[in-house]
């Protein structure tokens, strides 16, 4: 079976939900972060349910093309595949770095939807 293209939504949005229950109008990519996850694996091995089949890039948004979507051969230019076990660390070293840009108080705005 031959696998389809993989494509990743990465359009900006109209706003974003707080709490779930209150719409905030806020146009723009609302999260510092993306973490998009590709699983290769298209024979009869492939179980969907196993983290360890899967990749996982780590993409600070301002490093996405200003596009609706992404190809993943420009996903895998703009970061290293990560697999489930290392993807915890690999999204809080990102996290540093914005705390680190953020200047002398150590924090940035972050948030992960």
């Amino acid at each position: 079976m031959k696998g389809s293209k993989s494509v990743f939504d990465i359009a900006p949005r109209t706003g974003y939900w707080e709490d779930g229950s209150r719409w905030i109008p806020q146009p723009g990519r609302n999260a510092d972060i993306y973490v998009l996850a590709y699983h290769p694996v298209d024979d009869e091995r492939a179980d969907h349910r196993d983290p360890a089949q899967w990749l996982f890039y780590v993409i600070a948004t301002t490093a996405l093309p200003d596009q609706k979507t992404v190809s993943l051969g420009r996903v895998v230019s703009l970061a290293e595949p990560r697999r489930f076990d290392g993807l915890a660390q690999s999204v809080e070293a990102l996290r540093e770095n914005f705390r680190s840009d953020a200047g002398d108080n150590g924090f940035a705005q972050f948030s992960i939807y």
